[in-house]
C-alpha cells in the first residue's frame, strides 16, 4: 500500500520536489505520517534502535546501488526525534546524489538548518529539508494551521501533536509556512543552545548568539511552566542595533519545557496586537 515507484523518483535531486513526487504517488498518505512503515515498504530491510549509546543519533547503511538499506536510530531519543531521524536517513537513501554507502549522522547533522560550507554539510541540510517536507507536508500543515490573526506557540503545540513531531521541528516548519515575521530562540537555563531560526521575512539580527545568556528581563530567562503569555519588551534587548533600524518594541512568548529547556518566539507585529485573538 505504501510502496513507491522508485524509478519515477530516481532523477529528482531537490528534496522538496522529491517529496512532492512521493505525495503525487500517495496522495492519501495518513497523518501522522507512518514513517517506519513507509521506509520498510521501500527497500529499507530493517529499522533498529540502538540502546546504551546516549550520543548516537542515526545511521544509514546501503549497498552500492541503493537497492536496499538499513537504518539505526538512538533508542534513548524521544519517539518524535526518532521519527524525524528515520525520515532524515530515508532522505539520504532516496536522494540520488547522496552516494555514500554509510551515513553516520550526529545531533549537529540532524539540526543542520543551513546549507553549510562543505559538501557533507550540504547533504545533511538536504536530508533535513526532505524530512521536514515529508513529515510536515506543506499542504496538510497549512490546512491544519488554518487562518490565524497572529502567531502563537499554541499553534506549534497543536500541530506538533497532530503530526507526532517534536515541538522544535514543528516550530521550525511553522516559521517557514505560517507567514509571520518571527524568530525562534532555543535555550536551556537561560543560555542559547542552538542557532536561532528565522522566518523568511524576519530580517533582523539578534544581539544574542549561541552559548550566550538570553536578556535578563526576558521571559526566556526565568524558570516557568508551560506556555507563557505574550510579553512586550524593548526590541534592543533582543535585536542588534549597529547601523540597523529596529522597532521600538518586540513581542516575545516562551514555551517552558522539561529540564530547563525553552523555546522563545520573537514577533515583530505590523498592526495592533489583540491578546484575546
Amino acid at each position: 500500500m505504501l510502496t513507491l515507484d522508485r524509478v519515477e523518483l530516481a532523477d529528482i535531486h531537490n528534496p522538496e520536489a522529491l517529496v512532492r513526487a512521493i505525495y503525487a504517488q500517495k496522495p492519501d498518505m495518513p497523518i501522522p505520517i507512518p514513517i517506519e512503515k513507509i521506509v520498510l515498504a521501500n527497500d529499507i530491510k530493517k529499522v533498529e534502535r540502538l540502546g546504551d549509546a546516549p550520543e548516537f543519533v542515526g545511521m544509514l547503511v546501503t549497498d552500492e546501488t541503493k537497492s536496499y538499506g538499513q537504518i539505526w536510530v538512538g533508542r534513548d531519543m524521544r519517539p518524535t526525534r526518532q521519527r524525524f531521524t528515520i525520515a532524515h536517513e530515508f532522505g539520504h537513501f532516496l536522494l540520488p546524489h547522496h552516494k555514500q554507502m554509510n551515513y553516520q549522522c550526529s545531533s549537529k547533522d540532524i539540526n543542520q538548518g543551513e546549507k553549510g560550507g562543505t559538501p557533507e554539510a550540504e547533504r545533511e541540510w538536504e536530508a533535513n529539508r526532505f524530512a521536514a517536507e515529508l513529515m510536515l507536508p506543506k499542504p496538510q500543515f497549512v490546512k491544519r494551521l488554518g487562518k490565524v490573526a497572529a502567531p502563537c506557540l499554541s499553534h506549534v503545540q497543536r500541530l506538533s501533536t497532530t503530526f507526532d513531531m517534536s515541538v522544535e521541528a514543528t516550530a521550525r516548519r511553522y516559521l517557514d509556512l505560517a507567514g509571520f515575521p518571527c524568530c525562534m530562540v532555543f535555550s536551556k537555563d537561560g543560555i542559547v543552545t542552538k542557532h536561532p531560526a528565522k522566518s523568511p521575512d524576519f530580517t533582523h539580527w539578534l544581539c544574542v548568539s549561541l552559548n550566550q545568556k538570553v536578556p535578563t528581563i526576558s521571559t526566556a530567562a526565568i524558570q516557568g511552566d508551560g506556555l507563557d503569555d505574550f510579553n512586550e519588551i524593548a526590541a534592543d534587548e533582543w535585536l542588534a542595533t549597529d547601523n540597523r533600524h529596529v522597532p521600538d518594541r518586540i513581542q516575545e512568548q516562551t514555551l517552558y519545557q522539561e529540564d530547563g529547556y525553552a523555546i522563545t518566539m520573537l514577533w515583530i507585529e505590523d498592526t495592533g496586537f489583540d491578546e484575546d485573538e
